[in-house]
């Protein structure tokens, strides 16, 4: 039933020119999914759909009788990105110790075989078989992967590489055969706030401000001795 649910959300955008986007931010493990479509989906079952709540993890079944939030549950937040020219909706969801990015409601029902691995003092993902959304959907034409991180990393196979943001795009013609491959160190470097480097940076910057003062002060006091 739950499966059947989530695919049939899903569907209600999986026209012509349908484009999935999915986000991932893998240092705060922020999780976006846009889905837009063009112009002409029925909007009834839009206005039902988006209000529907998703639980963000896969092991928490989905109320489909129901648009009620349960207590003690983490949801998705949804956004209404509609448009002059296309209807779409974004689902964001923020993971952690509790719900691991691995348990992913949208990520298990999008694709067949996403491994998220740390060890050895790296982070791999990997993706290993098809994004099952273009078995399922004959007008989906394209799904952008972004994984963004400040961390060092050490390989990819990405389309493209923009700062902290490496793109996967996967289309129709390529879905087949379109892997997604990236390792990145689990250090996040001296942007980490937990790193032996950032602490005794922080606590530099304070010793100089603290110090900076007491001489503000002391030569205002001396000036004013000197005056009198």
């Amino acid at each position: 039933m739950k499966k059947k649910f989530l695919l049939a959300v899903i569907c209600l955008f999986i026209f012509t020119g349908c484009e999935v986007k999915y986000d991932l931010d893998l240092d705060r493990y922020i999780e976006d999914v846009t889905i837009e479509d063009g112009v002409g989906t029925d909007n009834q079952m839009f206005d039902v759909y988006s209000k529907k709540p998703i639980p963000l993890s896969n092991l928490i079944p989905i109320e489909s009788e129901s648009d009620d939030k349960k207590k003690n549950v983490d949801y998705y937040d949804v956004k209404d990105i509609s448009s002059d020219n296309s209807i779409g909706l974004k689902f964001s969801g923020v993971f952690g110790k509790d719900i691991p990015i691995t348990q992913s409601t949208l990520l298990k029902y999008g694709t067949r075989d996403v491994q998220i691995i740390e060890r050895d003092n790296t982070i791999s993902i990997n993706e290993f078989n098809r994004i099952k959304l273009f078995d399922q959907f004959s007008s989906l034409d394209k799904v952008t992967v972004n994984i963004i991180s400040g961390r060092k990393m050490i390989e990819s196979n990405a389309d493209k590489v923009s700062g902290s943001v490496y793109t996967w795009i996967i289309t129709r013609d390529n879905y087949m055969n379109k892997t997604i491959s990236i390792v990145f160190s689990a250090d996040k470097g001296l942007l980490d706030p937990d790193s032996p480097i950032m602490r005794f940076s922080l606590v530099m910057i304070i010793a100089v401000i603290i110090g900076g003062l007491i001489y503000l002060f002391v030569r205002k006091r001396m000036n004013k001795a000197n005056s009198v």
